[in-house]
């Protein structure tokens, strides 16, 4: 939690830790997230959980102003693609916190990605780039 963005880590009040297989949520209303660290997270690729974490702290952070806002709608409209099938399935609730990992490593780290990944996220995402770029923009996205 401590590595998250400070806009996504300040309004998570309290993160539970089970140590179950289940699936890891939040909780936008109570300012929670609920983490299982069950044996199942050994069987994801290294950088999973941080991604999930951050997954999760948009669901609390962002999701109340953003995820069902017009703009957000608009801007997924105009790129008529998602990030995952996960998004795509439930693009009320899922498709902000899908899409921001990848926004971050496009504003913030850019040189961990190959040119051509950067282009591919550039070309069929560029709504939802100009959205997360005029609210959350790179220099707002640090600890």
């Amino acid at each position: 939690l401590g590595q998250m963005p400070k806009i996504l880590r300040d309004p998570v009040r309290e993160a539970h830790v089970h140590e179950t297989g289940e699936d890891w949520s939040a909780n936008s209303e109570d300012e929670n997230i609920i983490i299982h660290h069950g044996a199942w997270a050994e069987e994801y690729p290294a950088g999973y959980l941080e991604e999930a974490m951050m997954h999760e702290t948009v669901h609390v952070a962002l999701d109340p102003k953003h995820a069902e806002s017009n703009g957000w709608y608009d801007a997924q409209d105009a790129d008529d693609v998602f990030v995952s099938i996960y998004a795509e399935e439930n693009p009320d609730t899922e498709d902000l916190a899908e899409f921001f990992p990848l926004y971050y490593a496009w504003a913030v780290t850019p040189d961990r990605l190959s040119e051509e990944v950067y282009e591919t996220i550039d070309s069929m995402f560029p709504a939802r780039l100009d959205y997360l770029s005029k609210h959350f923009p790179k220099e707002i996205l640090g600890l």
